[in-house]
């Protein structure tokens, strides 16, 4: 018999589809696709659960023990939940690091037993299974001397943490692919089994009597990717499915014979493959139900009455939804869950996980009988990126608790990434194009639901949606926050965001984007170049290898987009003016019609110069150290030598056909107060805040003279280990400055966007001469900008 060590507690899924899936997690049981502005309300039949959340204190030693120790949960009875840490110690020694915790589930006070002179450092622990009262510790022992891997299994006295029983096990090349599932009293494994120079996918079945047997699966001409999830047919056969390269495949398991037989693929279509594959955590059930984790809640597989049914959103309580993501699911029988684990960490100040790995968490829900926000008036927010980060969700709940009348919720209505075509485009231009096609297709979408009173209340992070930026969508956020102090507030960035004066998204934590390089090389403004600096910065330390790494089209756009107040004020469109002229000319003379990059990467090859975002304070360090201690970051070429652009990273925005502007008012309060902003702050996000930005800022310096040294992730120069940089509060004076510097936030309209890609290159290439097409391109743009009132 050998487990797997313990996996991450969640799938690993690609960022895009993460961000899809975690739109839906919402709450208040409604029908979120189509809310009318103020007429929803919290029904009196929305399911709601009481939560109680413990935190467990792990007491380990980190001066002794290294951060990087595992933390995962045996098993539990109706008494105790008893939890394993195996990890290594700091300084050489002969053992691991090895704790036993026992939490009594009544007190929740715990006792830790340290176990660690009983293992080797060339023991390695990769399971351990508390069940019927016994705990045993499944360890592979290491003979450095002879190479053999010895399999074993080991009973821990809980009492004493003494060592009870040793068991030899069989040294099979078995690697299991998941946690063994529990169907009576057999355990089913499935993973692969190394056979000469194979790698064979195959179920591995331990018996009552503890043998286990392997048990090949019949898919030769197939490629396997996995099983899910093993559903229980009755105390002696199993469902198996099989995900596959050709889709879902299912077997039944005969647990006494140890066989397997293909059963029809129509008779398990009501199992929808998706499913299946959001299955995170899992746990078997009375009457043969199965109960699994996702990413947006619970829900059980009921296999007799061929259904799956959620049981549970995470937004059905008062809990954070990210905690949720880390924990699995140990105890379920539909109105009460138990789910535990540990957060992943805060890969940032707190990179060295010390504070995410010294916690334990459990978190207990029950159904309630009554939801506590029945009759509040929904409020609709409509989140940019998908995906609400833990200090928004913070904010919600905040929100949530002190409105008597409202309750925010999060729209699943709206997907950006349901909008891409990405399937087709084969270079980077053709790329562009496609996200700018279905930024369009978005942002259309949101401003035509908002003019009929079906768009969402409160927006999150549409700052970039330049189209947006209009009073017949949004609220003028300024006369509410004419108050904020310069000394407490970044307001230059406040100013940067307003669009004719009027302020319709305000920044809550943001980026800077622009050049980044040495100080030498700024223009006569001090914060950026004029077009004809420029060309002089492109010949002379550039060596003619423009940091802008786009064809013509899209580099006008880029430029144009930095300076569109030149070109569009107060809805009205001139391409006559001389800045769009300059502009033009300078990209027709020094721009190549298309970009060519080079797919060999060398951070050393951007020591001049870069085009970047400097995206918070770890890339704020990273870069001072590349540049040695000399950095700047200068806006993009304009007729004015304009500063770098604020990139909102967080932003908020109320619509115009909003219920209660007072009360969405409150919630960009809440979202700027000291709490929400040093939370921002904590993960090392540029915040609007002054005092937490600098706070932390401060924080960042010390950690990155020290325990973060190692962070960085730009080649250094050659010399950097003996002339090491010390970063000092200076640092943090400079990136004000820099901060304040900035001349107006990234925003792009992609309808003017794509007009401009069009009908610029006619111009470029010699086709027609400017006044031909910046005739056309104006009429347009200015036709879209009617049509939008």
């Amino acid at each position: 018999m050998l487990f797997a060590m313990k996996k991450a507690l969640y799938k690993t899924v690609s960022s895009v589809l993460m961000l899809t899936v975690f739109i839906s997690v919402v709450s208040c049981g409604i029908n979120r696709s189509s809310t009318k502005h103020g007429k929803e309300k919290v029904s009196e039949d929305a399911p709601w659960f009481d939560s109680n959340v413990v935190t467990v204190d792990l007491e380990i030693d980190f001066e002794k023990v290294r951060p990087d120790c595992t933390t995962w949960m045996a098993g539990l009875d109706e008494k105790k939940i008893v939890l394993i840490t195996f990890g290594q110690f700091k300084e050489s020694v002969d053992n691991e690091y090895v704790s036993v915790s026992v939490i009594n589930r009544t007190t929740n006070e715990m006792k830790k037993i340290d176990i660690s002179k009983a293992f080797t450092s060339t023991d390695f622990i990769y399971d351990a299974v508390y069940e019927d009262g016994r705990l045993t510790l499944l360890v592979n022992k290491y003979n450095p001397k002879t190479y053999a891997v010895t399999y074993i299994e080991e009973d821990v006295d809980l009492e004493t943490g003494k060592i009870l029983n040793i068991r030899e096990l069989d040294s099979g090349e078995f690697e299991a692919e998941s946690d063994a599932f529990t169907v009576g009293e057999y355990k089913v494994a499935a993973g692969y089994n190394d056979i000469g120079k194979d790698m064979i996918f195959m179920l591995q079945v331990q018996t009552p009597d503890g043998t286990w047997n392997k048990i090949d699966i019949p898919e030769t001409d197939n490629e396997i990717y996995g099983v899910p999830v093993i559903l229980p047919l009755n105390d002696m056969t199993a469902l198996v499915p099989l995900a596959t390269k050709m889709g879902t495949r299912y077997y039944e398991l005969d647990l006494v014979n140890c066989s397997v037989k293909k059963q029809d693929e129509k008779d398990f279509e009501w199992l929808d493959p998706k499913t299946l594959n959001e299955i995170e955590s899992v746990f078997n059930g009375a009457e043969g139900k199965v109960y699994f984790k996702s990413s947006t809640g619970v829900s059980v597989i009921d296999i007799d009455n061929k259904k799956v049914e959620e049981l549970f959103d995470y937004g059905w309580c008062n809990v954070n939804k990210n905690l949720f993501l880390c924990f699995q699911i140990v105890d379920c029988t539909g109105d009460s869950i138990l789910l535990c684990g540990q957060e992943n960490g805060n890969f940032s100040l707190d990179y060295n996980r010390t504070k995410a790995a010294s916690k334990y968490y459990i978190v207990q829900l029950n159904k309630a009988d009554k939801n506590p926000n029945a009759g509040k008036t929904i409020l609709s927010l409509y989140v940019g990126d998908g995906y609400c980060p833990d200090e928004i969700d913070d904010a919600i709940l905040e929100f949530n608790d002190k409105s008597d009348d409202y309750y925010i919720v999060v729209t699943d209505k709206y997907s950006k990434t349901a909008n891409y075509d990405l399937a087709k485009p084969e270079d980077i231009e053709e790329f562009n194009l496609a996200m700018l096609n279905a930024d369009n297709e978005l942002s259309n979408e949101l401003a035509m639901d908002i003019i009929s009173g079906e768009g969402p209340d409160i927006f999150l992070n549409t700052s970039s949606i330049g189209q947006l930026n209009n009073e017949n969508y949004l609220i003028d956020l300024a006369p509410y926050f004419n108050d904020l102090s310069s000394d407490e507030y970044f307001t230059g960035v406040i100013e940067a965001s307003k669009y004719g004066g009027k302020l319709f998204q305000m920044p809550l934590c943001f980026r800077l984007d622009g050049i980044i390089t040495e100080s030498k090389y700024k223009g006569a403004s001090g914060v950026g170049f004029t077009i004809d600096e420029y060309k002089q910065f492109l010949k002379g330390p550039l060596n003619g290898d423009d940091v802008i790494k786009l064809g013509q089209a899209y580099y006008f756009v880029e430029l144009f987009n930095a300076m569109s107040d030149k070109f569009i004020k107060d809805g009205k469109v001139d391409f006559t003016c001389p800045e769009f002229s300059e502009l033009a000319s300078f990209v027709k003379d020094n721009v190549p019609e298309n970009v060519i990059i080079s797919d060999d990467f060398n951070a050393s090859d951007i020591n001049t110069a870069s085009r970047d975002t400097c995206m918070n304070m770890l890339d704020y360090f990273n870069r001072m150290a590349q540049h040695n201690g000399d950095i700047t970051i200068l806006g993009l070429p304009s007729s004015d030598g304009r500063g770098p652009l604020v990139q909102a990273y967080s932003s908020v925005a109320i619509s115009a056909e909003a219920p209660d502007t007072e009360e969405c008012i409150e919630f960009v309060r809440i979202l700027l107060s000291d709490d929400i902003q040093e939370e921002l702050a904590l993960s090392e996000h540029f915040v609007l805040d002054r005092k937490a930005f600098r706070k932390y800022g401060l924080l960042a310096a010390d950690y990155y003279n020290t325990a973060g040294s190692n962070q960085f992730y730009f080649e250094l120069p050659k010399n950097y280990e003996d002339n090491r940089l010390v970063f000092t509060e200076k640092d943090i004076d400079n990136l004000e400055k820099l901060v304040m510097s900035c001349s107006r936030v990234s925003s792009e309209d992609s309808s003017v966007s794509i007009v401009l890609i069009e009908e610029m290159p006619a111009y470029f290439t010699g086709q027609k001469d400017l006044d031909s097409v910046t005739a056309i391109a104006q009429d347009r743009v200015q036709k879209i900008l009617d049509e939008r009132g």
